[in-house]
């Protein structure tokens, strides 16, 4: 209805199209404004943002024809140091740095153009398949998602790829499928996890009007731009990084087939690898339990936490008003719950949750699910259709939502904060070391910071070629220690304070059990480089220990 009660016309309609519109871009600024506030007032300290950067940096510093194959820092051909991942985002810095000089504010400035590109493509999303104001609600529910908010201060491809997804998913919708073929190759180079939903949104282009070779066709128009888009990165890498190429062939089928069987099995701990000996409560222990150091879909407070109440709280509503409505035949005519629409968001979400399980279990990390989120927050808003005509529910809806994202961008940027011991630390090995120093250090960010090498999960048993760093932690023989950490070239021992955990076991790939760090106090080949790097432990590993790391055995993956 109109405000004044009469039937609306296609003015009324055009006009209140244009308010809601109005009303979406001053969120998608104000909401992009936030997350660029919050990503140039703090520091990149994170391991994926600082691996991108360097990627980024690295590809500048060559020249955009020339993509690094591995981390210059590091001698040529060391494992563990190659740039394997996807190409788009270190490509498309390094080409602004190019126009801007390298500066953190223009990367962050490119995060948060592509999170506004996210909201903006899910707000013409919402407003194709829900009208104004249903699309607005879609948006707030949008901005209210706090790893949305996250990942797009930190400097990670999850939400750029996301982004390229909604784009890919509003041109099928609007029958424009070569350049949502386009798009969806742009999304792959961009997070591979995202060929997910090619599937589904191939299947999206047949469920169209017309003969089934016309359908056929418009399949056919989305997918093989994709291809065409992608085969470049796959033609360099089988020419550059053999090793990292894995064409899409029946043994890799079966290979991928074998490790998802494997990842089923539930084997309990204490029951010695064996999942026969596993009671009923330690297999559901084993694959709902939580897990160390990491977000994971088998916890329900890490769904909450990185999905957010808002949108949880739409879809529970929608689910509850839908399942009313089935109940109540008065209503099911008056109702677009059983919506064309409907199913194929559900269709595209169900085909891309079950490809990540497939590939990763339910012990992944949540933050995969990025690529699908704008379809979630899309239907979630229907949950509230009829009530979002009230202009006070849009404004508590945006309330909450603000709030979340205000929330996050906090959190997010006070902990991405170098602290005063990480800099004076970093400061000293960049000035006052050789360029071969080799760091052992848990972080990334010790390569970006300090601009030195740093050794951690690609250290290596030079008896097997193994990587071998929980080994290192555990090690109680000297002699042993100083094999390992001689093999491995290290010269320095780093130890932060925030890094260092108890002896439980499951955590010693984030950073060193306390009983090594009180280990390494004692061995009488280290001694303690004294500096005013408060809460920070620098050792040097006295004598020679030289030697790069050894190779991995022959056909392994580096």
């Amino acid at each position: 209805m109109a405000p004044d009660g009469r039937t609306p016309t296609i003015q009324d309609d055009a006009d209140e199209r244009r308010r809601m519109s109005q009303w979406a871009a001053v969120i998608i600024f104000a909401a992009a404004s936030i997350v660029f506030i919050a990503g140039v007032t703090s520091d990149v300290v994170k391991g994926d943002e600082a691996y991108y950067s360097m990627f980024a940096e690295a590809w500048y510093d060559a020249g955009l024809g020339n993509r690094p194959v591995y981390n210059p820092l590091y001698p040529s051909g060391e494992a563990g140091y190659y740039f394997t991942t996807e190409p788009l985002w270190p490509l498309v810095v390094s080409l602004v740095w190019h126009m801007t000089g390298v500066h953190a504010w223009s990367a962050q400035l490119f995060q948060a153009s592509l999170y506004a590109l996210l909201l903006a493509m899910i707000y013409l999303l919402g407003r194709d398949l829900l009208g104004p104001r249903g699309a607005l609600v879609a948006l707030m529910g949008a901005v209210s998602v706090p790893m949305a908010g996250a990942f797009s201060v930190l400097l990670y491809t999850d939400v750029p790829a996301a982004a390229l997804v909604a784009a890919a998913a509003l041109l099928v919708l609007r029958k424009r499928f070569l350049a949502a073929g386009v798009m969806m190759g742009l999304a792959y180079l961009m997070k591979r996890n995202t060929a997910f939903l090619v599937p589904a949104l191939a299947i999206w282009a047949f469920w169209t009007e017309g003969p089934v070779w016309r359908r056929l066709g418009r399949v056919a128009a989305f997918v093989v731009p994709a291809v065409l888009v992608t085969l470049p990165d796959w033609l360099w890498r089988r020419a550059h990084l053999p090793a990292y190429y894995e064409p899409v062939s029946l043994p890799y089928i079966r290979e991928r087939l074998g490790t998802f069987f494997a990842k089923q099995a539930l084997v309990a701990p204490g029951s010695g690898g064996d999942a026969a000996a596993a009671t009923v409560a330690e297999r559901l222990w084993t694959r709902l339990g939580p897990s160390a150091g990491l977000s994971r879909l088998n916890n329900p407070a890490d769904l909450l936490q990185y999905v957010g109440a808002v949108v949880l709280a739409l879809l529970v509503l929608y689910f509850v008003r839908r399942a009313w409505n089935r109940a109540s035949p008065r209503r099911s005519g008056a109702s677009p719950w059983r919506s064309r629409a409907d199913a194929k968001v559900w269709l595209a979400v169900a085909v891309y949750v079950v490809a990540l399980l497939a590939m990763f279990t339910l012990d992944t990390e949540v933050r995969y699910t990025m690529p699908v989120i704008p379809l979630v927050a899309v239907v979630a808003a229907r949950g509230l259709r009829g009530w979002c005509q009230k202009p006070w529910v849009l404004g508590l809806v945006g309330l909450a939502a603000f709030g979340h994202l205000g929330a996050t961008a906090w959190y997010v940027g006070a902990q991405r904060i170098l602290t005063p011991g990480q800099r004076a630390v970093f400061e000293y090995l960049r000035t006052r070391t050789p360029q071969d120093t080799r760091i052992l250090y848990p972080g990334e960010v010790m390569i970006l910071q300090a601009r030195r090498q740093a050794v951690w999960s690609q250290l290596r048993d030079p008896e097997t070629g193994l990587m071998y760093i929980p080994g290192l932690l555990r090690e109680t023989d000297p002699e042993r220690i100083r094999r390992l950490l001689g093999a491995n070239g290290v010269t320095h021992i780093c130890v932060d304070e925030r890094r260092v955990y108890a002896d439980f076991g499951e955590v010693v790939g984030f950073g060193y059990p306390r009983s090594f760090v009180e280990r390494l106090r004692t061995l009488p080949f280290v001694e303690k480089v004294e500096g005013d790097w408060p809460g920070i432990e620098l050792w040097r590993v006295k004598g020679e220990t030289g030697g790069e790391a050894p190779a991995p055995p022959s056909g392994a993956k580096p």
